[in-house]
């Protein structure tokens, strides 16, 4: 099993923090975020035009995990790193993730 976490178009950056307007910061900020906060998997970033992002929905802060045949077994409108969580764990045990 590969998880990969993809920093995607930023609809809202935050407070001090502009949209990205070049990859070489996007990718830095990725490995950094990464860094700072353990992350165990890949992590890579969607292009500057949000492709995959908008592949997926364009949703401001969603969720998929994808098998290894490419199917979406999991799905949630908003980030909830519990249900996440919960959700990896059943993926890992061989079960398909509940609901989302």
């Amino acid at each position: 099993v590969h998880f990969v976490d993809v920093l995607i178009r930023q609809a809202h950056p935050g407070p001090g923090a502009e949209p990205y307007r070049d990859f070489p910061r996007k990718l830095r900020d990725a490995e950094r975020w990464k860094q700072e906060e353990g992350i165990p998997y890949a992590v890579v970033a969607d292009d500057l035009e949000g492709t995959v992002h908008q592949t997926y929905g364009g949703l401001a802060d969603p969720t998929y995990l994808i098998d290894a045949e490419g199917r979406v077994v999991f799905y949630n409108m908003w980030t909830h790193a519990p249900t996440l969580h919960r959700a990896i764990e059943e993926l890992l045990a061989g079960g398909v993730p509940a609901g989302g």
